[in-house]
């Protein structure tokens, strides 16, 4: 059996006191950190840009050179400031301090960190061996499996931590809320890597170290945290259930904008102004239920003053060990960091990149959870943390970007570079020449029935998605109406075969006929859709395309089904054996 100590640290009220006595609440005073050029900027960037809501968290120590107040009280530990702009939702309610944003991925450092803990705690595993980074995962978790045996065996806390197992995302696999069905899926993944050879990005390891925590603790992940670090810091508002944080009346909700084209119209007193083709939509939330199956990696909800509470425990810890973060910070595996293009020598530490920004160590990491974007970065050495959460949907992240870059440059005393045209507006461009292929490339109505090969239709199999059952796309109204929105958001044509995706809410795969080939897209629909119905303002959003080789044996998935990165996406060739050749292999059920 496993030795735990059920509640960490120290008793509550301990754990309070401490909190209370140590440093002082997210405050804005009169020794503003940012200047007020910078502070109208930030309002004109939410408002150019049609950013819903918009929320920045400056954190800097008394120590800092880089801060621009030099008068703290003996007491003080830190000087923070917290800036917020537009509204929560659609229906005007301002954004405050205390509103609540999903924190996405930047909930994967709070995992790191716990396994931290644990180890800390010199917790016996059941072959006597004591907790460790190197542990194996199979000596925690005995039904832990690979496809790769080697792997399986092999695999460690830490190359979880690394995202080095060999396995990619996989991002239409099912989404699984209990751990056996997590682990069973994870066990059939198809690898695209050798073992330890590269990282890449999984969200699901994240979501097996979080069990693991679990496991060693004996309390579910959440209790856990909660515990240790949301109530001892006085992250009083954070939490994982988005129905209870809807209950607060505080939540932010999910904006999508349907159309987004956009372009560069005229000038303003800055030299731009932006229009916005499209419409912002509300979808309430990412999910319909309370989204158990993504808590342990992308779950936590946070306001701008929890996030502050954060950084400032991450720049100076109470709680937590210096070794426990410094271990964290560690670069441990070379990470291209594609979505951080302006930084360099990026390395994937614990729950967060390692990359040099201009000269100085920076800590960074993004969060993304539908219609919601966050970005944490800290640089420790300086004494200076920073926080930026948005709703802008499509640009959201890039605004985060400019926000950072922007503010690190003001900050550090750097010359000045103009992150908002080289981010932002570059960005804008793109989209309009995105939106134009889409229309010149626009996929053509499906073949005629009889040109159609209707033995396609049918049951397909693969262990880590159970089974895909395509069915003719016809001319139900359900179908007539799904055709309307995919024409009419997506400029798709009618596909020929659709199916809905296990696992996942309201998502489907449509096979597009492409000649001897199929093209599949994955979709997913918002908008109290039902099953037997899709609403006239329902949203369709494209997820993802690729193509598909489909033979007697069954269908292989090319170009993309198994990660986002494109470097490892594999391409059909005629005359090749799809099912040797494929990304990933549905075997065709017999009827």
């Amino acid at each position: 059996m496993f030795s735990v100590i059920p509640f960490l640290i120290y008793p509550y009220l301990s754990r309070t006191y401490l909190y209370l006595i140590g440093r002082s609440a997210p405050n804005t005073d009169s020794n503003s950190i940012l200047s007020d050029k910078t502070k109208t900027w930030l309002d004109d960037i939410q408002k150019s840009y049609d950013i819903p809501g918009l929320a920045v968290s400056i954190v800097t120590s008394p120590s800092s050179s880089h801060s621009n107040t030099t008068q703290f009280k003996p007491a003080d530990r830190f000087h923070s400031e917290t800036l917020t702009f537009g509204f929560r939702n659609l229906n005007g309610d301002p954004l405050t301090s205390d509103s609540l944003f999903s924190i996405g991925s930047n909930t994967k450092l709070f995992v790191a960190i716990s396994v931290g803990l644990l180890i800390d705690k010199n917790i016996t595993l059941h072959n006597g061996e004591t907790l460790d980074w190197t542990t194996r995962i199979i000596d925690v978790l005995p039904s832990w499996g690979l496809v790769d045996k080697q792997a399986e065996g092999e695999t460690t806390i830490q190359d979880l931590l690394l995202m080095r197992t060999g396995v990619p995302f996989h991002p239409y696999a099912p989404n699984h809320a209990d751990s056996s069905s997590l682990l069973n899926m994870m066990s059939h993944l198809p690898p695209s890597s050798h073992f330890r050879n590269k990282w890449q990005y999984n969200n699901d390891n994240y979501l097996i170290l979080a069990h693991i925590v679990s496991v060693l603790s004996r309390q579910p992940f959440t209790d856990f945290l909660q515990y240790n670090f949301l109530e001892p810091l006085g992250m009083t508002s954070a939490l994982f259930d988005p129905i209870e944080a809807k209950w607060t009346g505080k939540r932010s909700d999910a904006i999508l904008r349907i159309g987004k084209g956009m372009e560069i119209v005229s000038s303003n007193s800055d030299g731009r102004q932006i229009k916005l083709q499209g419409q912002k939509r509300n979808i309430d939330w990412w999910t319909k239920g309370k989204g158990e199956s993504m808590w342990g990696s992308a779950g936590l909800i946070m306001s701008i003053n929890d996030v502050t509470r954060w950084l400032q425990e991450l720049l100076s810890p109470t709680l937590i060990t210096q070794s426990i973060l410094e271990k964290c910070a560690e670069d441990q595996i070379s990470a291209d960091n594609l979505l951080l293009p302006d930084t360099v020598n990026c390395s994937y530490g614990y729950g967060q990149w390692t990359s040099n920004y201009r000269g100085y160590k920076v800590l960074i990491h993004y969060g993304y959870m539908l219609g919601q974007h966050t970005l944490f970065a800290r640089l420790p050495d300086e004494g200076i943390a920073i926080g930026a959460m948005n709703l802008g949907d499509g640009i959201g992240f890039r605004v985060n970007r400019a926000i950072v870059y922007t503010l690190l440059d003001e900050l550090l005393g750097l010359e000045k570079k103009d992150w908002q045209e080289s981010i932002l507006d570059t960005w804008v461009l793109e989209q309009v020449q995105e939106h134009a292929d889409l229309i010149n490339k626009a996929v053509d109505s499906p073949q005629q029935m009889d040109e159609i090969d209707v033995r396609i239709q049918g049951s397909y199999h693969h262990p880590a998605w159970n089974s895909l059952h395509f069915r003719r796309f016809l001319t139900s109204s359900h179908d007539l109406s799904l055709g309307q929105l995919l024409q009419a958001q997506t400029m798709l044509g009618p596909p020929s075969f659709v199916a809905a995706m296990p696992g996942r809410e309201d998502w489907y795969i449509l096979l597009h006929s492409n000649g001897a080939q199929y093209i599949w897209t994955i979709i997913q629909l918002h908008d109290d859709h039902r099953l037997t119905e899709v609403i006239e303002n329902g949203i369709v959003r494209v997820l993802g395309r690729g193509s598909a080789a489909i033979n007697e044996d069954g269908m292989g998935m090319f170009g993309g089904f198994w990660s986002f990165d494109s470097a490892t996406f594999k391409y059909y060739a005629e005359g090749k054996d799809p099912k040797a050749d494929a990304e990933v292999w549905f075997d065709r059920l017999n009827s």
